[in-house]
This record gives structure tokens, sequence and C-alpha cells, in this order.
């Protein structure tokens, strides 16, 4: 999938998760380190962020 690499396509993605979830009222937990690397360059999705917890951690 190296020919995938650097176009924006888990960005996108992301955003569009992340949208989503904002939209029906849920909270994000950024238990993957690239959805919360993502969520700290966009403030936007910061009243729904929620930081993990080791309830959280233990899920996945």
């Amino acid at each position: 999938m190296e020919e995938l690499s650097g176009r924006g396509l888990a960005s996108a993605l992301i955003g569009s998760a992340l949208d989503d979830v904002v939209a029906s009222g849920g909270v994000i937990v950024g238990v993957c380190p690239f959805v919360a690397a993502y969520v700290g360059r966009h403030p936007e999705y910061s009243a729904s962020v929620q930081q993990p917890g080791p309830e959280d951690l233990a899920k996945v």
C-alpha cells in the first residue's frame, strides 16, 4: 500500500468519521495515535474529545 502513502487518504477518512461522531453527539476518544494526533491538529473537535483512560485502552 506504499503507493497510497502521503495522499491524505487517512486524514480524509478520519475527518469524515469524526464529523459523524460530533454530528451525532458522540465523544471522541483518541486511542489510536493517528486519531489523537489528528484531533491535536484540529481544535474544532476539542469540545468532543475525551482523553482515553485505562478502561478505554483495555478495550483495544
